[in-house]
């Protein structure tokens, strides 16, 4: 089972004048099923 979580975060740049900018984080998840194929 793939499970894709995906997760709005706001990314602070390490320079104060650039505007702070919204990232979108997606991680792939693999789950083991408790089904046995």
């Amino acid at each position: 089972m793939l499970t894709v979580l995906c997760v709005n975060t706001l990314h602070a740049p390490l320079n104060s004048t650039q505007p702070i900018t919204p990232v979108r984080v997606c991680q792939i998840r693999h789950k083991a099923d408790s089904v046995i194929m």
